[in-house]
């Protein structure tokens, strides 16, 4: 089959090229637009606990959708002067007005307790909005428009849409930034490794064809669905990545078969062995990225559909217009020959034979090296994707520092309870929400608690029942002076049924006692008076636990499902059944290994500095899930490169120690060289400032550098000379033989 695609392809040429170059031409124009259909969320499982919980805050209390927080610093004096409080009041009238905005707070925009900082040098104005969030995010320029005009020394806005707003700018700046790097680097890496002009820009040319037809298809896809920022990034370096991985190993055979063949047969003995591999490699490839797609949350499995897309377009390019723009060049692909390349792999084949000789030892060797790099994976902790991941001096971090440097905590940490309870209003319902609220205060693990029954100071419970009743007494009314501040206490904090509860712990961020607080809480612990009242525990923390819980409760089975998938296509490709296992479990030596290097750099801070890296306490939970999905497909790429060249060696000699010795001085040079040029491509991502697309190019390129070489290169001989004729059995009778006629059968076909 893949011989008679390589002659079509060769026949119909022009007209591949042509159909290629205009569909990526037309994939081009929607680059610029994507970006803008992409959102920072996507992170929410709506049937969560957190999720309920603040669903049920806005719907029975009438909370906002979101909140937009204005934080201004300055001198006390100055935030306090006659031109400083105008120039509030007017930008509170110009917040007023926009659209969406429900409430703002305060209503003057005057600076005065608690919006006021106690040593007044900061104030915030806090925007409740009534807008879904994506309409929020969007207006995130006007709010910094408006603050920016007050006239203070520094003036931020923060909050979640402004924090999905720079997560938005800074994903599109990253790439930017990347491409500029990868194009000139992957460029010498394969004039390097080709020694021409034509044929080291061949690859570069496929895999950006590749990448624009996937943003069109991601574009609209972007238009009915929500779809991830990281989709762009992560599918522009995959996509780069094993295109010209394919690129490099079709190439290289295009011209070791021109050596004796004419150009159209050429061609076809290419497709009909290189493309197949290439085909297998990439299908193990879609059956990683494909893993992504059976999480709930949009921000996995919209990164797991650009990846599908691209990979399989890279497969696509790599078998219809690669093959079409050889048979164009033929024997012009050595066109400018810069540099004279020794091909043949001489040294890979001493490699591999004394590797064979001494086969445990390198076995234990090899095992030792990977468990050591695996081994700072034991003690790795999870986290949520949040404003960290965010350079530090980014506007909406910026903002968030500001609240925690002067007002000693960060509102996005709370936790947010809805208590459900019968008559809450009553003073039996008032004293259940105010014991909850008393135990909960008293846990050294709380700096504050706000409910119905403490908002209000100086009121008593009896008060309060009076005060909270559907049709209050004017005596009652009488009680408190601030009737703004009566009104949001009756609307926000207590209805019949339900009394909202906020919490702000002790420790800023997302730390290991905030968690266990919220467990506590939910699992109703005996330091919490909670009665008989029922808690939906929402907040960042709550989401978070969610979050985490969610994923891992799913993950076995996406990596039981893409190992199953990978042992199929190994099989139906190699027709063995010891070969597909242990290319499966060398895969899972490099990704254990990527997660140690993760941890040891991003969590413990070990080349932190060099790298530019701010450690933190926790790594995202979505990069081990990435890692797993992205590197078991990619990094099987090299393995089926390898064994598919061994698998023709053994069909020909049916000897196991020629066969690997040969396979590897055939392709040694190729895995090494596209291990390269992938290291360059994901390598360039590395120098991103969003912390999660850093942490994820550090990781894949140490792991596929390892996998490579030392895995590949030695641990691959090793393992197949013990397993002997073991590597190549199967329950099949009829072996699968090479797919492309012999070089006899060409030259009488010829």
């Amino acid at each position: 089959m893949f011989f008679r695609l390589g002659l079509l392809a060769f026949r119909f040429r022009w007209l591949i090229v042509t159909v290629w170059t205009l569909v990526a031409i037309a994939g081009l124009a929607f680059g610029p637009a994507l970006p803008s259909l992409l959102t920072a969320g996507g992170w929410d499982d709506p049937h969560s606990d957190s999720s309920r919980a603040l669903a049920t805050l806005r719907d029975e209390l009438g909370w906002p959708r979101g909140v937009v927080t204005l934080v201004f610093e300055d001198e006390p004096d100055r935030l306090t002067s006659p031109e400083i409080r105008q120039a509030f009041a007017d930008a509170a009238t110009k917040l007023k007005a926009l659209e969406g905005v429900s409430r703002i707070a305060p209503a003057d925009g005057q600076p005065a307790a608690p919006y006021l900082s106690d040593d007044g040098r900061a104030f915030r104005i806090n925007v409740e909005m009534t807008a879904d969030p994506d309409q929020i995010t969007d207006r995130v320029p006007r709010f910094r428009e408006i603050a920016g005009a007050v006239g203070t020394r520094h003036a931020s806005v923060t909050g979640t849409a402004a924090v999905y707003y720079d997560f938005q700018i800074q994903s599109e700046q990253d790439l930017r930034s990347a491409e500029i790097v990868t194009f000139p680097l992957a460029l010498v890496a394969l004039i390097v490794f080709f020694g021409s002009l034509a044929a080291a820009v061949l690859p570069l040319l496929v895999a950006a064809g590749a990448v624009a037809v996937t943003t069109a298809l991601v574009y609209l896809l972007a238009l009915h669905t929500t779809l991830s920022v990281y989709v762009l990034n992560t599918a522009t370096m995959l996509g780069l990545a094993v295109a010209i991985d394919y690129c490099l190993l079709v190439v290289t055979r295009f011209r070791e078969e021109l050596r004796t063949l004419p150009v159209s047969y050429a061609v076809a003995r290419t497709s009909a062995t290189a493309g197949r591999a290439v085909l297998f490699s990439g299908l193990t490839v879609l059956a990683g990225v494909s893993g992504l797609l059976f999480f709930s949350f949009p921000g996995i499995t919209s990164i797991g559909v650009g990846g599908a897309i691209v990979v399989a377009f890279a497969i696509l390019a790599s078998v219809t217009l690669l093959p079409a723009v050889l048979g164009i060049l033929g024997r012009h692909v050595e066109f400018g020959r810069v540099l004279r390349i020794r091909t043949r792999g001489g040294m890979w084949h001493a490699i591999a034979t004394n590797v064979m000789r001494r086969p445990f030892i390198f076995i234990v060797s090899v095992t030792v090296i990977v468990v050591a790099l695996a081994y700072p994976a034991t003690h790795i902790q999870l986290g949520f994707p949040s404003a960290d991941a965010l350079p530090a001096d980014v506007d909406s971090r910026v903002g968030l520092q500001i609240i925690q440097d002067h007002f000693g905590t960060h509102e996005g940490d709370d936790i947010l309870i809805a208590a459900h309870g019968d008559d809450l209003r009553s003073l039996p319902g008032l004293s259940k929400i105010d014991a909850l609220t008393r135990s909960l205060a008293a846990d050294p693990r709380v700096a504050r608690v706000v409910s119905a029954t403490n908002i209000l100071p100086g009121a008593t419970l009896e008060q309060l029942a009076l005060l909270y009743a559907k049709e209050p007494t004017a005596a009652a009314l009488q009680v408190i002076h601030s009737s703004q501040l009566v009104a949001i206490a009756r609307e926000r904090w207590i209805g019949d049924n339900t009394a909202a509860i906020d919490v702000s712990p002790t420790n800023a961020g997302l730390t290991n006692p905030t968690r266990d607080l919220v467990r506590e809480i939910r699992a109703g612990d005996a330091t919490v008076d909670r009665d008989d009242l029922q808690l939906l525990v929402g907040g960042i923390t709550a989401a978070e636990f969610d979050f985490v819980s969610t994923v891992y409760g799913r993950f076995p089975l996406v990596i039981a499902g893409v190992v199953t998938a990978t042992l199929v296509i190994l099989f139906l490709s190699l027709n063995s059944v010891v070969l597909p296992l242990k290319a499966v479990i060398m895969n899972g030596a490099s990704v254990l290994a990527a997660y140690g290097v993760l941890t040891l750099v991003f969590q413990d801070g070990v080349l932190a500095r060099q790298l530019g890296v701010v450690p933190r306490d926790h790594l995202e939970a979505t990069l081990p899930i990435l890692i797993f999905c992205v590197l078991f497909g990619v990094s099987m790429d090299y393995e089926v490169f390898l064994l598919t060249r061994m698998r023709e060696f053994w069909d020909r000699l049916r000897d196991n120690t020629g066969a690997v010795a040969g396979g590897l001085e055939r392709t040694g040079r190729v895995v090494t060289s596209a291990a390269l040029v992938f290291v360059v491509v994901v390598g360039s991502f590395a120098r991103a400032d969003i912390v999660t697309i850093k942490a994820l190019g550090v990781a894949l390129a140490t792991a596929i550098l390892l996998d490579a070489t030392i895995i590949r290169a030695l641990l691959v001989p090793a393992t197949m000379r013990v397993l002997g004729r073991w590597n190549w059995w199967s329950p099949l009778r009829r072996g699968v033989t090479s797919a492309a006629p012999s070089i006899s059968t060409l030259h009488e076909l010829k």
